[in-house]
């Protein structure tokens, strides 16, 4: 069985622009999503608020991300 999932800098964008407590909030969140609609609604609320971070920083975000609701389409294959 697979470790649960763990967000960190390499799989979480805008992780330079939460804090800490923001941090283990948002693991605890993903970790919590039993569905794809309502993990899907986070995911895009939660990358509009990093991009809106990131612009008032003078930063951008990496194009790339790993979409960490996929796990919860019908079909997907457990990780």
């Amino acid at each position: 069985m697979a470790a649960p999932w763990r967000a960190d800098e390499g799989n979480t964008r805008g992780w330079m622009l939460m804090s800490p407590q923001e941090r283990i909030e948002h693991q605890a969140r993903v970790r919590g999503f039993s569905d794809y609609d309502t993990c899907e609604a986070y995911r895009v609320e939660h990358h509009d608020l990093m991009v809106r971070r990131a612009r008032e920083r003078g930063l951008a975000l990496p194009d790339e991300h790993w979409d960490f609701c996929s796990r919860l389409r019908r079909g997907a294959r457990p990780e």
